[in-house]
């Protein structure tokens, strides 16, 4: 069998929020892959070359993290983890591990949290990336780097209500940016390095 799958990520909210977005496209279904990590199925399917043809179908719309898996008889999937962001961040936009960990700014054992951004009148999806001094926002693709990288002190943090779940904006001297999609867990984990206004 040949199984249309995303990567692996640590269970939370992150595999939630990306649950939600891959539903219009096809049912899913959250799987445990070897290493305990979660990943979505999309679909199975029997030949290698009909899972080729729904992966193209399905990367026209930008989903860059689906990948075919093949599986026999009643294998455990694979561990594929999720590339952390800043394994390829840009480094005008955002620092490195090397440069975070020189600058006692280490990046924190969770994964990315996967967001609807609004900047201005642009919109897009993105990622929000908790390090222990600051935010990395990135675009939908991660591989481009980090869009901005904002230091706790420079900004001023709210949590707002969204429809089903909360909102967080980010205000520095001359940007506002809202983040939907996050969950109190991210909130709780994020009050460890900073204040957040309610």
């Amino acid at each position: 069998m040949y199984s249309l799958r995303t990567k692996s990520y640590p269970y939370g909210e992150s595999i939630g929020i990306l649950e939600e977005k891959l539903m219009p496209i096809s049912p899913a279904r959250i799987l445990k892959d070897s290493e305990g990590m979660y990943f979505i199925e999309l679909q199975l399917f029997e030949a290698e070359e009909d899972a080729l043809g729904r992966l193209n179908e399905i990367e026209k719309l930008n989903y860059d993290s689906l990948l075919i898996e093949e599986r026999i008889g009643a294998e455990k999937p694979k561990n594929y983890p999720v590339q952390t962001v800043s394994e390829g961040a840009n480094e005008d936009t955002s620092k490195s591990r090397d440069e975070l960990s020189d600058n006692g700014n280490d990046v924190l054992k969770s994964s990315l949290y996967p967001v609807s951004v609004k900047e201005g009148e642009e919109n897009y999806y993105g990622n929000i990336e908790m390090l222990d001094k600051g935010l990395n926002i990135y675009g939908e693709d991660i591989d481009a780097g980090a869009k901005y990288y904002f230091d706790y002190k420079d900004i001023a943090l709210t949590k707002l209500l969204g429809e089903a779940s909360f909102k967080l904006k980010i205000e520095t001297g001359d940007k506002t940016i809202i983040a939907s999609g996050v969950f109190s867990d991210f909130f709780e984990e994020l009050e460890k390095y900073t204040q957040i206004k309610e």
